[in-house]
């Protein structure tokens, strides 16, 4: 049942919603091209002089609707004809033209933006040469490497034999026999489970900005009581992974101190620069691929041109930003490989973390008394930049805020959402859970039982609902500084307590299936599945989806699970 579907049914049935034109139209690429013309994307703006007409006053009410899309702007992908090359003003008007003709019926007018445009033609540069010439050497080695392997030919000492499938696959196999991986095992299937969510988030996010010849399907989603729910619970996927990562960094630096008595200063280099190779070493085959025009254009390309022109632009200009982790600070547009926005902001909270830590340590600070000071203080500053700048509680779900030209330069998602400042709280409740868990090895046992016992069910389950709730409800400003820093501290807060409980044992059935063998292999490749989805998923949606050159939405979602466990794999 549709929480707010009467009001947008009544749109659809009125009979100025009949004499709209298409809000997306495409011509037909590969003709385009073939003919020696230019394909360009176009958002096309509205406009007319009689505001006072039925046809705009309609207008006006969709526009006030934030889960419908902005009919004041239509977006056109056009093949324009070799006369109007060359000047942006004669394609406008070449533009304006085309789309006058369509709505001249309703006496409304057009101003043509060009967005981007494609001749189709890619001309490999020196760059591109070098990279295919890498992978074909790697590809080499990995064959080779597989066959010696295979064939018993070389120890697995030898250094070529890490090159191979078999060895890799029997290293994926592994896993720890410590007793934090054993005792932690859930966190494995929790990030494995988090990460197909998060394909989810970005397969949605594609189908909002892919044109799409079912508007009004994309419109009613979020008035779905459940889907909306689900969709505010988006927001919070990634923090998971923040919360864990600083769990396990207190793992470490507690292990360093018992095993040498102190976290020195080297200690605590040592641990950034493991991470920072960990990471980096896993990024650099995305990112000379996204810095490559060649490949890129042929997995994102031809009729994503817009995002094509932002990924030249981003990987041309910001690519250092990227591989030195703070790309989280430009917008979307501006970021070369734009998921990893999460990767800077997560590197950025282990180097604050480890520092505050060794700082700490060091001059022997109550832990208490310093890690609630900083979250109080965080608390209050990122409190008082939503009072002043007016901001929500978060990004919310709507339609408008997700179409795509919007998204890419959204300040609100820049500030909510991949800010270090908004991602710290979380870390702080990963401090909180791994202290909890570091000292529990200490505690008095059955105390200890006891109390996880008494909480960690109604917290597991809870907290979250609870923290998704409050995001559906809409706030004053003074109320949306207060409630809006603390929410995704308490949505981790309640998936970690729930890791306490199963590391103690509690949990049943759910501990079961999230330490079961498949989601722990799953778990130890969450990180590459990361780095590497969008590329199938672009892949996806531009050769196995398209109908007649535009996206069949209907026929997308019927795969949607088995695209998911694809890209997982």
């Amino acid at each position: 049942m549709a929480a707010k579907g009467a009001s947008k049914e009544s749109f659809y049935f009125r009979e100025e919603w009949k004499l709209l034109p298409d809000l997306f139209n495409v011509d037909d690429y590969y003709d385009c091209i073939a003919n020696g013309n230019i394909y360009c994307a176009v958002d096309a703006k509205l406009w007319t002089m009689n505001t006072s007409s039925e046809i705009w006053n309609f207008l006006e009410e969709i526009d006030r609707d934030m889960n419908m899309y902005r009919r004041k702007v239509l977006h056109r992908y056009l093949c324009m004809p070799l006369g109007v090359l060359g000047s942006e003003v004669s394609m406008k008007r070449y533009s304006d033209a085309l789309i006058d003709a369509e709505i001249k019926n309703i006496g409304l007018n057009a101003t043509s933006e060009i967005l981007a445009c494609s001749n189709g033609i890619v001309t490999p540069t020196r760059y591109d040469y070098i990279l295919c010439a890498f992978f074909v050497v790697y590809m080499t080695t990995v064959l080779l490497a597989t066959l010696l392997d295979v064939a018993g030919r070389m120890p697995e000492t030898h250094f070529i034999v890490k090159f191979s499938l078999r060895y890799n696959w029997k290293q994926l196999l592994k896993t720890s026999r410590g007793e934090d991986y054993t005792r932690l095992k859930c966190m494995q299937g929790i990030r494995f489970l988090n990460m197909i969510l998060i394909i989810d988030l970005h397969l949605k996010l594609m189908y909002t900005w892919f044109n799409t010849n079912h508007t009004e399907y994309m419109e009613q989603l979020n008035d779905i009581v459940i889907l909306k729910l689900l969709n505010h619970t988006d927001f919070f996927l990634v923090q998971t992974f923040f919360m864990i990562s600083t769990w396990l960094l207190v793992i470490k630096i507690y292990d360093i101190q018992n095993k040498h008595g102190r976290f020195s200063f080297k200690h605590m280099c040592t641990v950034l620069l493991n991470r920072y190779f960990r990471l980096a070493v896993a990024l650099a085959v995305p990112l000379a691929v996204n810095k490559s025009d060649l490949f890129m254009f042929n997995i994102v390309s031809p009729r994503n041109i817009v995002i094509e022109n932002a990924r030249k632009q981003s990987c041309d200009n910001n690519s250092l930003a990227t591989i030195l982790f703070y790309n989280n600070l430009f917008y979307y547009k501006d970021t070369c490989h734009f998921v990893t926005w999460y990767l800077s902001a997560d590197f950025q909270l282990f180097v604050l973390i480890a520092f505050t830590f060794y700082y700490a340590l060091k001059y022997k600070l109550d832990d208490k008394y310093l890690w609630a000071s900083l979250y109080l203080t965080i608390y209050i500053i990122y409190g008082c930049i939503l009072y002043y700048i007016d901001m929500d509680v978060l990004v919310r779900p709507r339609l408008r805020n997700f179409e795509l030209v919007p998204f890419f330069e959204s300040f609100p998602i820049l500030v909510h959402y991949q800010s270090t400042l908004s991602n710290i709280l979380t870390s702080y409740i990963g401090v909180l859970l791994g202290t909890v868990y570091i000292k529990s090895k200490t505690l008095n046992r059955i105390k200890y039982l006891k109390l996880i016992k008494l909480l960690w069910l109604p917290a597991f389950i809870f907290f979250p609902l609870i923290a998704v709730f409050l995001t559906t409800i809409e706030y004053s400003r003074i109320m949306a500084a207060i409630i809006g820093p603390i929410l995704k501290s308490l949505f981790t807060l309640g998936i970690g307590t729930g890791i306490l409980g199963m590391s103690v044992n509690l949990g049943g059935v759910v501990k079961r299936i999230l330490e079961s063998r498949f989601l722990e292999l799953m778990g130890n490749v969450a990180y590459c599945t990361y780095l590497y989805h969008m590329f199938v998923l672009f892949w996806y949606l531009e050769y196995w989806t398209m109908t007649g050159s535009i996206v069949n939405i209907l026929k997308d979602l019927g795969v949607l699970v088995g695209q998911v466990l694809f890209s997982a794999n």
